[in-house]
């Protein structure tokens, strides 16, 4: 499940949630607690950071903030809990936010795979010995 429809599914029956806790909240989860919700991931909140970013490595990458901030580039998972908390932006909102950002990230990812599959293996040293 990609993270813009794990936001989207976890946010179907629920209240929004706004603050620190919400990330762990089970009845009213910030847009990053609704995608912790609906992937089934259950830890602290000392440790939801860690969880969320092994399942979606998406929310390290830098994006291009979508409102006017002084040129602020921030993490994707940075911008979404501003995006949720700051400026009360909708999770549906947030979602189609992201998906905008994975589309991106994804052909990015997979332009990174061909060129490193294009790169011509190493020649490797002889090992035979002569006499």
């Amino acid at each position: 499940m990609r993270l813009h429809e794990a936001i989207r599914l976890g946010a179907m029956n629920t209240e929004q949630g706004f603050g620190p806790l919400s990330i762990t909240s089970d009845t009213a989860p910030c847009a990053l607690g609704a995608a912790r919700h609906a992937a089934g991931i259950f830890t602290t909140h000392l440790y939801v950071y860690n969880a969320l970013m092994a399942r979606w490595p998406v929310l390290g990458t830098y994006v291009v903030f979508p409102i006017k901030d002084g040129g602020w580039r921030p993490t994707l998972v940075e911008a979404i809990y501003t995006l949720n908390d700051t400026f009360r932006w909708s999770r549906e909102q947030i979602a189609d936010w992201v998906e905008g950002v994975e589309l991106e990230w994804e052909r990015s990812q997979a332009q990174a795979q061909t060129q490193a599959q294009a790169q011509p293996a190493p020649m490797e040293e002889s090992t035979a010995v002569t006499a």
